[in-house]
């Protein structure tokens, strides 16, 4: 990563460095903690989307019945058009005018666009980043026509809370719903 850059953009695969004995030591406490912290993250989560299920413009990430999220971030898909046509980043920037202060737009750009695949620097070469598909190296600047989804994602949908704020109380998820709710209703004022 470089300073100054977006938090997510990656210019080279680096190490994967290990935790120290002391980190070790308080990751174990923190465990004992953890099936109780993911078993609240669920149900706060479960609330939060039945409080936005009724917001128009607004669509919570649907979770597949057989698993058990342990909700790293929280999203949620933003359409400006129902919120007069606002962009992301001032609907993000409104709700943490109220208060709301951990969302976030979430990457940038997709994964595929950071330059360490785009140029294909993976420490001082071009392996495994330069991989074949159908007989041909990869061009990840393709990518951007071949997934839109992604690109309207990062440009303009995602909206991601973080996993700490799924740590609160039911009050708190109906806070964050109704300040969605407020933003909506004053959007026209936010151009």
């Amino acid at each position: 990563r470089k300073r100054g850059q977006p938090w997510y953009r990656h210019y080279v695969l680096a190490s994967n460095a290990r935790m120290t004995e002391f980190q070790g030591a308080l990751l174990l406490a923190q465990l004992e903690r953890l099936n109780e912290q993911n078993r609240l993250r669920r149900e706060n989560a479960r609330h939060l989307d039945a409080l936005l299920a009724d917001v128009e413009g607004i669509s919570p990430s649907r979770q597949l019945p057989e698993g058990d999220s342990s909700y790293h971030i929280y999203m949620f898909r933003y359409q400006p058009e129902y919120f007069d046509g606002v962009d992301k980043q001032r609907f993000v920037a409104a709700l943490q005018a109220e208060g709301i202060d951990g969302v976030f737009g979430g990457y940038t750009t997709p994964l595929y666009a950071n330059p360490m695949f785009m140029e294909k620097d993976f420490m001082g070469g071009a392996y495994p980043l330069d991989a074949f598909e159908n007989g041909r190296a990869i061009n990840y600047a393709n990518f951007a026509r071949r997934c839109p989804v992604s690109e309207r994602a990062c440009a303009s949908e995602a909206v991601w809370i973080p996993q700490t704020m799924l740590l609160g109380n039911p009050e708190d998820m109906t806070d964050i719903s109704e300040a969605i709710k407020k933003v909506q209703r004053l959007a026209r004022q936010l151009h």
